[in-house]
């Protein structure tokens, strides 16, 4: 007999299309460092509970929050990257679709971001639901920037709940290579990321940078002097029209080989663009000698 077609309900549509926004931990990461970039940061902190596993925060000391927009931060579609779909084309910022904060909002245990601009006195802390709605706000101190707390990730979808838990040590070690790869490409920003685990909530330091003018030097910090010394620097123009497809190393095995090989992958793929026009671009970047 043939299945009858019937519609979903909204509320799971909302859930389906927010598990294919944010597919692991490094999305949702990734995600809250690249507003963090946007919001012109010079320091980002990255911590983790069980490397990942039961909570994740990043804070930053960006532009903040503004008040009028507490209410839309965590809703679908809404965004301050572009104004209609033709500044697409021009768009300079990592993110501008509005689906990243209402995508982990629905996907998590619980969604708190903790703000404050330069024009406000005192931060705020915004409690959200599922939905990005605003059901708790509290004043609370705190400098310039937002802090954005995910507790529980994938907690509403049971399968790849238990999945996530299982293999939080690959996912803790993909976003691992994706913040290595920020903190290597991003000149002039602090970056720092923590692991927070035990009874004790013993605190290691996983990562940091000191917010150092080039790439180089980002290099030797977050790898080693020694490494830095194995890579040739390239610089190059790119002129024209140009488009370019490129498989993810990271996609091709799920385990490195080895630390070495690892290391040679990140710094194979991280380059910085500067472009000078429409169609001149400036490369610079690192290779395995």
């Amino acid at each position: 007999m043939a299945q009858e077609l019937h519609v979903l309900d909204r509320r799971d549509i909302q859930r389906i299309c927010s598990g294919q926004s944010v597919v692991d931990l490094a999305t949702a990461v990734k995600e809250l460092v690249e507003n963090a970039l946007d919001a012109g940061a010079t320091q980002i902190e990255v911590k983790l509970k069980e490397f990942g596993r039961d909570a994740f925060e990043v804070s930053d000391n960006g532009v903040g929050v503004a008040p009028e927009n507490y209410a839309f931060l965590a809703r679908k579609h809404y965004t301050s990257k572009i104004s209609s779909f033709e500044d697409i084309e021009t768009v300079a910022s990592f993110g501008f679709r509005g689906e990243a904060l209402s995508s982990i909002c629905e996907l998590a245990k619980s969604f708190t971001v903790c703000t404050r601009t330069k024009d406000e006195t005192v931060g705020v802390l915004l409690e959200y639901d599922a939905s990005g709605k605003v059901v708790k706000e509290t004043k609370k101190a705190r400098p310039v920037g937002t802090t954005v707390i995910v507790e529980e990730l994938f907690k509403p979808l049971v399968v790849r709940y238990k999945d996530f838990q299982r293999n939080i040590k690959k996912h803790y070690a993909k976003l691992l290579k994706v913040l290595q790869a920020y903190a290597v490409s991003c000149s002039n920003v602090k970056i720092s990321v923590f692991n927070i685990t035990g009874k004790n909530a013993s605190r290691h330091v996983v990562l940091a940078t000191q917010a150092h003018q080039t790439m180089g030097e980002n290099v030797a910090s977050v790898f080693g002097t020694k490494f830095f010394k194995t890579l040739l620097r390239v610089d190059f123009e790119l002129k024209g029209s140009l488009k370019a497809e490129a498989e993810d190393k990271d996609d091709r095995s799920d385990d490195a080989n080895s630390d070495s090989e690892h290391k040679s992958s990140v710094m194979d793929n991280e380059h910085n663009e500067h472009i000078l026009n429409g169609q001149q671009r400036m490369v610079e970047g690192f290779v395995s000698k």
